[in-house]
């Protein structure tokens, strides 16, 4: 690519990054704050508008000023639109960022036990058609990304999804044949925390692990705003940890992981055992909050094995913040002062101490996935991955 074309590239992404962070600046302001000249950023400006990104604002001039009112630009909000969707166990979600972050669709549908992965893939197909009846009729779509849950290498081959019974999927092979646009696949994990990262602005100069509990254990870690992916794509499958060689009672010889101590099922089964009750974890945070001898036991010893599996992740990647989130995240937050507590022992003396919190987005994966797509149009360094 020739090196001015390169350049028009850059400087346009510069102009919306600053529009994004100052929803309304005059065009001297934006000259001045990146130092451009008039005649480049007039170009600049004429090509955003043009493509409908950025739109002009007559402002009325105060009754003390005499002369023309300013003309302010910003962004288009409906100008361009970023999909997310998350395949989960029983659920598919596809959600919509318009150019401003917002969220602006959403469409969640049951996924059905035992569902293959071209069934799955055009039942997705056909909700992204069903969440567009939702957006603006000339919306231009710039992207879509897709969280899976399990292990997705750099390539988008799924190579193994335990809790869908899917293995070596060619999945972003799959997503490229169904929609016209720019995709990626991803762990779930990792786009949940890109998207922890990226839409929560106090944690934007963080180094942020993020910890979902659920059906097991993913976690995923955004340093200087980059998902951490190692070598093969596949960094962060630490619910995969030993913590144990053996299970309660000694009676099977299997190691146990983080994610078969720490999930939901484990932890109702534990209560079941030890009570002879059903609970939901609804009730089961209700009577640890009270107090409850039985449940305020499993509380303890959840915290130690939770304790255990974030101090892997604290020596793997030193992060400012650890975000807990999926379904044992309410559950985390009524024993966080055990789990803190028992991290703190466990750590070496004098070692940086993590600052625990729990997810703040509601549709967790697939807004992040559709924020990772997002932020390709506002980073210098992705001007290739989506078209302007």
């Amino acid at each position: 690519m020739a090196t001015s074309s390169i350049a028009r590239k850059i400087n346009r992404i510069r102009v919306l990054q600053t529009l994004l962070e100052n929803p309304l600046m005059s065009r001297a302001e934006v000259a001045r704050d990146l130092r451009l000249t008039k005649s480049t950023l007039t170009s600049v400006v004429g090509s955003l508008l043009a493509d409908k990104l950025i739109v002009e604002h007559d402002l009325e001039a105060p009754p003390s000023r005499v002369g023309r009112p300013g003309i302010m630009i910003g962004l288009n909000a409906s100008g361009a639109l970023f999909l997310g969707a998350e395949i989960a166990v029983g659920t598919l979600k596809v959600t919509a960022l318009d150019l401003s972050a917002k969220q602006v669709g959403l469409v969640t549908r049951p996924l059905a036990e035992g569902a293959t992965p071209k069934r799955t893939f055009a039942q997705l197909q056909g909700m992204v058609k069903e969440l567009t009846k939702q957006l603006p009729p000339d919306s231009v779509i710039k992207g879509m990304g897709v969280g899976l849950p399990g292990f997705v290498d750099t390539n988008g081959v799924l190579l193994h999804a335990p809790h869908l019974g899917w293995s070596n999927f060619r999945a972003s092979d799959q997503l490229r044949a169904l929609f016209p646009w720019p995709t990626i696949v991803d762990n779930d994990a990792n786009l949940w925390a890109f998207g922890e990262w990226y839409l929560n602005k106090s944690l934007r100069h963080q180094q942020v692990a993020l910890v979902s509990v659920s059906g097991g254990v993913g976690c995923g870690f955004v340093s200087d705003g980059r998902i951490v992916r190692g070598a093969h794509g596949l960094a962060g499958e630490m619910g995969h940890i030993f913590l144990d060689t053996r299970e309660v009672g000694e009676t099977s010889p299997l190691p146990v992981t983080w994610d078969r101590i720490a999930d939901k099922d484990s932890l109702l089964s534990a209560y079941r055992l030890q009570t002879g009750s059903e609970a939901s974890l609804k009730q089961l945070v209700a009577a640890q909050r009270a107090r409850d001898p039985a449940a305020l036991f499993l509380s303890m010893k959840w915290a130690k094995s939770m304790a255990y599996g974030l101090l892997s992740v604290v020596y793997a990647y030193d992060p400012d913040v650890i975000v807990i989130a999926g379904d044992m995240a309410e559950f985390f937050e009524a024993c966080q002062e055990f789990v803190q507590s028992y991290l703190s022992e466990a750590l070496i003396a004098g070692y940086p101490r993590a600052r625990l919190t729990t997810a703040q987005l509601v549709d967790s994966c697939a807004i992040g996935a559709a924020a990772y797509m997002h932020r390709a149009m506002f980073d210098t360094t992705m001007i290739e991955e989506i078209a302007t």
